[in-house]
């Protein structure tokens, strides 16, 4: 996506000599390729946390709860909590889809190895690779706001429903618990 990658566009100036220049770009293409892997490691990183921590401490939850609330509360909160997580894994994977693609794009870029002989050939060669990286960068900020124009359609309904599940269980143990309250529903 966009801006996720710092660019490192490599500059020739005739000053230089080929060698020296060729080095600098084999430089930039590494750091390229190092970035678009930590891009995609801090993603996987990210949503494992999030659906090993959030979905698991639910559905424990819930799962304590057999026997404990009424069926239909049982249920209804399985239904609350498996459409928050079917919710959340929908768009997980539409992001890491946009970013695979983000990530294929750099690598196309940046994965070869100039075929060059002489200073003007290694200038030529780095334009037009610049060039390409700004095209990408252009077609990876539409991709960007494509995401983030569907993400409020995702994100809420399933911070709603995770939340519902979990304040509808914590709710009815507390009815159970305590007799204060009856079962909602009952």
């Amino acid at each position: 996506m966009a801006g996720l990658a710092p660019q490192f566009p490599v500059r020739i100036s005739h000053g230089q000599d080929f060698n020296s220049e060729l080095e600098l770009l084999k430089q930039s293409i590494k750091l390229e390729s190092e970035n678009a892997i930590q891009q995609l490691e801090r993603s996987k990183q990210y949503t494992t946390l999030v659906v090993t921590l959030g979905y698991a401490g639910i559905f424990a939850i819930w799962n304590f709860c057999v026997g404990v609330v009424p069926p239909k509360v049982h249920s209804l909160t399985g239904i609350l909590a498996g459409s928050s997580l079917g919710l959340f894994v929908v768009f997980e994977i539409l992001k890491t889809l946009a970013m695979q693609t983000v990530a294929i794009r750099q690598f196309r870029i940046i994965n070869f190895t100039p075929n060059v002989r002489d200073l003007d050939g290694l200038v030529r060669f780095s334009e037009e690779r610049r060039r390409r990286q700004e095209q990408v960068s252009e077609e990876n900020f539409e991709m960007t706001k494509k995401l983030l124009a569907v993400w409020p359609f995702f994100f809420y309904p399933t911070i709603v429903l995770g939340f519902g599940a979990l304040f509808l269980l914590m709710y009815n143990l507390f009815a159970h618990l305590t007799d204060l309250v009856g079962f909602f529903p009952s």
